[in-house]
């Protein structure tokens, strides 16, 4: 119980680091409660969906896993909507929030800009 708790804390201080930054950026990134939990949404903006989540062959990486993402689940609603996912490394270390790398976010969020 304690494992998941931690990890469902880290991942929702990821979310929000990832967020401060790209605000930052003049980027307005948006987030809500229930967009992550039925649709795995960490956070959007204009038509793009942000996908966060450290990289397991056996749950999810951008390829293969057996958690559905963001574009699995929404699929059906036919709408333009392009998805970012940011992959991060898996760390070794506990008790530490593991951050994506400030050049990570940058690559994956410039590469859906217009």
């Amino acid at each position: 119980m304690q494992w998941r708790i931690g990890n469902s804390y880290y991942s929702f201080l990821r979310e929000q680091w990832v967020h401060a930054y790209l605000r930052r950026r003049g980027i307005p990134v948006l987030q809500h409660p229930l967009a992550d939990a039925l649709y795995a949404v960490d956070g959007w903006f204009d038509d793009k969906v942000i996908s966060l989540f450290v990289g397991n062959r056996r749950f999810r990486t951008e390829r293969h896993g057996r958690k559905h993402t963001p574009s699995d689940r929404l699929a059906g609603a036919q709408l333009p909507w392009s998805f970012i996912d940011i992959e991060m490394p898996v760390q070794r270390t506990f008790g530490v929030v593991h951050l994506p790398r400030p050049a990570l976010v940058d690559q994956r969020i410039a590469s859906h800009l217009s």
